[in-house]
């Protein structure tokens, strides 16, 4: 990691000053029931006699021989500043997680104090943490809903399923070191098993490993869903998505209290209607044209860091347009999918929303007068639609298969975005070069340049 020096005789200095600001306080006042009443879930309770980190709201502590040493909520600010500067440098970002760096500092920062690692300075110490936290992962994320019987590949992530012999290498290993102890792997592959999985590989820090393949590959499930049937098939539920992000039970409880037999309680647990096994998920060859399409676009996206704000832009349009076709209520789809349409096509907040929609989705999509025409006419139509259930409550009928155009209006349309996402920095250039070509065309030739 290089960071630039002058960053760095700021961040040793800022350090000396901190270290003579630690406050501290008996944890014996701090717990009143006494240090036994402090546990955790993970052993029962913590071992008082080693040092550990305390988080309590915005503030953290170093609680070591019965003290709690830390800052007050001035100097809990400074020192989170501090931890910000680091963390938004380019060379720490991409492979530290905020939560390790905030612990870490704040380690260096009591060591600094006590006066451990005298021959290194605080910048140095830190540095040489960071680095060595970093490791090379292959980050797995559990999906549910999803059958896959062959593996395949979005992008950079990998789409399979957990077969038993996966962990077997690690159940013998660790019974070869651990003859007597539980082997943890049998239960993982008790747990894991058939499941599936997204997989992408990560090198950084392990939190941050965790933070940047959930990004990658929430992206490559949202592009399975704007890839899928749903998009010409509103009907056709998707209920497939990486468990952590998913928003529907695969579980319904219900506990019964019979007030009439001594407050007798009964249990009801049930599988969801939409719990059911998934049929093989197939990825045909138009399936796979558009998800090859999209990859090959997107990787000429620069890192996050470095993207334009048209770029950035397009990206969340995609995990929201996901997000739309999998709401199983169609009203709330349409007013979501009019979000994303807004998000794209609405020059500022002071634009008129079915106006500039209407324009320039008809401009990016359409050659043809007739079919600028029908487009307009369907916006007009759908954005009655949203509106009656947004503001009055009132779901009025309509046709499937506008639904179904309208969403195909918005695959197209994010579609043309991506690709001049490549040439312009935000949309509002690309917007004024459409009003130029509309003006060009209205301008007879002998009054232009």
């Amino acid at each position: 990691m290089k960071i630039d020096p002058k960053k760095i005789k700021h961040l040793d200095a800022e350090c000396k000053r901190l270290t003579t600001l630690f406050e501290s306080i008996s944890l014996e006042k701090i717990f009143k029931g006494g240090l036994k009443a402090f546990t955790n879930a993970k052993s029962g309770h913590i071992d008082m006699t080693e040092p550990f980190v305390l988080r309590q709201g915005d503030s953290i502590w170093w609680c070591e021989n019965g003290q709690r040493i830390g800052f007050d909520k001035t100097n809990t600010a400074a020192f989170r500043k501090l931890v910000n500067l680091i963390y938004k440098d380019p060379s720490v970002n991409p492979y530290i997680s905020h939560e390790y760096l905030l612990t870490k500092t704040f380690e260096c920062l009591v060591n600094a104090r006590n006066g451990d690692n005298n021959s290194m300075i605080f910048s140095g110490i830190l540095l040489e943490n960071m680095e060595g936290s970093i490791r090379s992962y292959n980050v797995y994320l559990k999906l549910i809903k999803l059958n896959v019987n062959k593996k395949f590949k979005v992008g950079d992530v990998e789409i399979g399923r957990f077969k038993k012999n996966f962990f077997d290498k690690h159940i013998v290993t660790f019974k070869r070191k651990f003859e007597s102890a539980d082997n943890i792997y049998e239960w993982y592959r008790e747990i894991f098993s058939e499941q599936t999985y997204a997989m992408v590989y990560i090198r950084a820090e392990s939190q941050r490993a965790k933070e940047i393949a959930l990004g990658k590959c929430s992206l490559a499930i949202d592009l399975l869903k704007i890839c899928s049937e749903t998009v010409i098939h509103p009907k056709q539920k998707i209920h497939f998505d990486i468990d952590s992000n998913a928003k529907l039970s695969t579980h319904h409880s219900v506990l019964l209290e019979n007030l009439e037999n001594d407050g007798e309680i009964t249990a009801q647990i049930q599988l969801a209607p939409n719990s059911k096994e998934e049929p093989p998920f197939e990825l045909n060859e138009q399936k796979k044209r558009k998800l090859d399409m999209f990859t090959e676009l997107l990787k000429k996206f620069p890192v996050e860091k470095e993207r334009t704000e048209l770029q950035r832009l397009v990206i969340r349009s995609i995990h929201r347009f996901g997000a739309a076709l999998s709401e199983q209520n169609l009203y709330r789809r349409i007013a979501d999918l009019f979000t994303v349409l807004e998000s794209l096509l609405l020059v500022d907040q002071n634009s008129p929303i079915m106006e500039s929609v209407s324009k320039y989705l008809s401009k990016l999509v359409y050659k043809r007068l007739g079919e600028r025409k029908e487009c307009i006419a369907l916006i007009k139509k759908m954005y009655g639609v949203r509106s009656r259930y947004l503001h009055h409550a009132d779901e009025v009928p309509f046709e499937i298969q506008d639904l179904a155009s309208l969403q195909v209006n918005v695959f197209s349309v994010l579609t043309k975005m991506i690709i001049k996402s490549i040439d312009y920095k935000t949309k509002e250039e690309l917007f004024q070069e459409i009003e130029d070509a509309i003006i060009a065309a209205y301008t007879p030739k002998i009054f232009r340049n």
